[in-house]
């Protein structure tokens, strides 16, 4: 069975986002990614504020998907 990937990186909402409305209407199952790289984080122009703001809005994306019936897969990693 084919599925279609959508990987959030700086785009985290459903509303207006083309990679998962393009996604959405190919009726493939959906596997809904966000990858939080570590490496990111640890360059000197990030803070502890943007990485909670982060993480607000992951838990506001987390609910709008369940809500549609979908589930966000979080991963920590480097994206290579």
């Amino acid at each position: 069975m084919k599925h279609d990937l959508v990987w959030f990186k700086r785009d985290l909402r459903i509303e207006d986002n083309a990679a998962l409305n393009l996604a959405a209407q190919n009726n493939n199952p959906l596997i809904l990614l966000y990858i939080l790289e570590p490496q990111l984080w640890q360059q000197p122009d990030l803070s502890k504020r943007h990485y909670d703001f982060l993480s607000e809005c992951l838990v506001e994306l987390e609910s709008d998907l369940k809500k549609l019936g979908h589930k966000l897969i979080i991963r920590i990693g480097e994206a290579l």
